[in-house]
């Protein structure tokens, strides 16, 4: 049985973590800045524009939340959606760096309503010390982890497996807490969905 999104919206976004609101069990999201995490928002949430895409990276400097309602059958649950910064991006001053990252690992490791985290990688590169270090949070914090390998349409079929076998490796990580995502082919999106719907 399929999963039905039922409703999703914007609720606000803030720069700090104590600003944050209790709403419910939070889904958050994170990632380097042009690793597509705008667009992976938008499929899971079946609303095109909901979160901004750009051909400028580096946009989301703030925690952005949203609502999500999914339904499975007459099953119906609610979920934040909760975007974190994107690290990464040349073009951002040292300080705004800081500040992004410093919210990033802060939520990760004090955050009480975070259920699930899922950590996006562009599945062409390779994960470096912040992904790493943003693995070692979420396990010391007993945080359900899933590596989201993006954008997996740029490889073939046959090169995908590999490549996650080795990122799996390289970050010491069981090859099923891995998964594969594509905006073009909505299968990656339904999995994610049930992912979310299970474990929320």
């Amino acid at each position: 049985m399929l999963i039905k999104v039922l409703r999703s919206a914007f609720l606000y976004s803030v720069p700090e973590l104590h600003m944050m609101k209790d709403l419910s069990s939070e889904v958050a999201i994170v990632g380097r800045s042009n690793v597509g995490k705008s667009s992976l928002i938008n499929a899971l949430c079946h609303k095109k524009d909901l979160a901004r895409t750009s051909k400028t990276p580096g946009r989301t400097r703030h925690a952005v939340v949203y609502e999500l309602k999914l339904a499975k059958g007459l099953e119906h649950k609610k979920i934040t959606l909760v975007d974190l910064p994107g690290f990464g991006f040349a073009s951002m001053s040292k300080t705004e760096a800081l500040e992004c990252e410093r919210l990033i690992f802060s939520y990760i490791s004090q955050r009480e309503n975070l259920r699930q985290l899922f950590l996006l990688l562009d599945i062409r590169r390779e994960p470096d010390d912040r992904e790493k270090h943003i693995v070692k949070l979420a396990q010391a914090h007993n945080i359900d982890l899933q590596f989201v390998l993006t954008k997996c349409d740029k490889l073939s079929s046959s090169a995908r497996k590999p490549a996650l076998r080795k990122i799996a490796k390289d970050l010491g990580l069981d090859e099923r807490s891995v998964l594969l995502h594509s905006t073009y082919d909505e299968k990656f999106k339904i999995a994610l969905q049930e992912l979310i719907f299970a474990r929320a």
